[in-house]
Parts: C-alpha cells; structure tokens; sequence
C-alpha cells in the first residue's frame, strides 16, 4: 500500500492551531474525547510509530476535526 505525501499538508496543522481547537470545542466534546485527541496528536511525535499508523491517526483527528467546526 502506497501513502500519499502527507507533508503537503504540513503547513495546514500546528500545534498551537490544535490546541487552540482543543480548548474551544472541550466542553462540548467531553473529557474522554479531548483525552483521546490528546494522546493521538501526541502519539504522532513518537519515532516508534509507523508511517502507516501515523497516516491513521492524522485521519482520524482530521475527520473528528472536520465534525466539530
């Protein structure tokens, strides 16, 4: 399986943006969801984590992003 070029992408995430995101959206979205967030954003810094898996995981947080504008 053949993954794109994420780094196109780069310059649309930062971590203050997420952060940002973070603290809006917390109240409504609930302590085990930003939790999760959290652990997955942080997750992707790991040199231990696949590209595949690191693939995965901006999906999710992009799609759960896309839900809570």
């Amino acid at each position: 399986m053949e993954l794109p070029d994420f780094q196109q992408y780069k310059s649309k995430f930062s971590q203050k943006a997420f952060i940002d995101k973070i603290q809006r959206i917390a109240k409504r979205a609930g302590a085990k969801l930003v939790y999760a967030a959290l652990i997955l954003y942080y997750t992707l810094e790991s040199d231990k984590v696949s590209v595949k898996d690191k693939a995965i995981i901006i999906g999710a947080l992009a799609i759960s992003s896309l839900r809570s504008t």
